[in-house]
């Protein structure tokens, strides 16, 4: 991976503890040997991995429900 950014940075959420926006996380991912036809994120202490879109080139997204936001 070359480089990831979430956004918003910060979720907020309302009263119902859900997100105020939707929280999506981008990531820039290359491998100079290979074709990349699937990346998951993985968070390094919650038992939680999300398969990422390809929304073109070298950019994957991922887009966290409320559900797994409660779960962070």
């Amino acid at each position: 991976m070359v480089g990831a950014r979430s956004e918003p940075g910060t979720v907020v959420l309302n009263r119902d503890l859900q997100p105020t926006r939707p929280a999506e996380v981008l990531a820039e991912v290359k491998d100079g040997s290979s074709k990349v036809t699937e990346v998951k994120l993985q968070f390094t202490h919650v038992p939680l991995e999300v398969v990422m879109e390809n929304i073109g080139g070298t950019t994957w997204r991922a887009e966290l429900t409320p559900r797994q936001l409660n779960m962070l």
